[in-house]
């Protein structure tokens, strides 16, 4: 494998680690968060589970959109980096307004513009069917995979930073309080501006995908509905599909219970 396509390995990588990490500041204080703004329980349950429902939302998106761009990665990985960005500034914003519905309708703004940027991450995934030589995919991907872990074991050791933040900025006279809840925000805003950087100035982009010319008695393959349904309900699609949403379903509910 070239250089180019180890240094991109490598940042995506990054990008699983730094996710996982700045994810693990946001969980154990979002319950307070919510509560202090003046947010319910209930209310917290829909703000911990409305990323993963954006997300749900915007993953075809961004398949659909390398695909149709000649299957360039870094633009669309700018996007769901933007769409982070933004989340998280809201998130951080929300402790400023007056508590109650304004408040806690800015946090959940913020998880659910986040989630449509965390859907970017999917690309990483046919980042590597397209640009890894085959015999080397299944390799990349149990390293991609545990490198989430890798992000969710350090994420105690950047809580413990975060928790003893207490102070207050002033901008143009206005003051702004910081606290381990709302810093949060910044921190996820900060992974995603690491990111996007490190993306556009890094990540090499894969060959354009070749096409095999049509011949002249060949006619171009027409999908309808029926096709469709065909490929989507396959046992070899379906399956893992079903599992992968059986462990987000489970995942939601165990951190909505704790």
């Amino acid at each position: 494998m070239e250089k180019g396509l180890i240094i991109s390995v490598f940042i995506l990588t990054l990008i699983n680690i730094t996710d996982s990490l700045t994810n693990s500041v946001v969980t154990p204080s979002l319950v307070f968060y919510v509560t202090e703004v003046g947010g319910t329980m209930e209310q917290y349950g829909l703000i911990s589970s409305i990323p993963f429902f954006s997300m749900m939302l915007m993953m075809s998106f961004y398949g659909v959109w390398v695909d149709s761009n000649g299957n360039k990665y870094k633009t669309p990985y700018a996007a769901s980096f933007a769409f982070g960005g933004l989340g998280s500034i809201l998130y951080f914003l929300a402790e400023l307004l007056p508590s109650g519905a304004w408040a806690v309708y800015t946090i959940l703004l913020g998880r659910f513009i986040t989630g449509l940027g965390a859907a970017g991450r999917t690309l990483a995934y046919s980042y590597v069917a397209t640009a890894i030589p085959r015999d080397q995919q299944r390799t990349i991907l149990t390293i991609l995979s545990l490198s989430r872990s890798i992000g969710m074991l350090l994420g105690p050791l950047m809580n413990l930073f975060v928790v003893k933040i207490d102070t207050s900025v002033s901008i143009f006279n206005y003051t702004i309080p910081l606290n381990p809840r709302n810093s949060a925000g910044l921190v996820l805003a900060a992974g995603e501006l690491f990111l996007f950087i490190l993306t556009s100035l890094v990540l090499q982009e894969p060959p354009p995908k070749k096409e095999k010319p049509l011949t002249e008695d060949a006619e171009p393959t027409k999908i309808g509905g029926k096709e469709l349904f065909a490929a989507v309900t396959h046992f070899d699609l379906l399956f893992p599909s079903f599992i992968m949403f059986v462990l987000i379903c489970n995942f939601t509910l165990y951190q909505v219970a704790l």
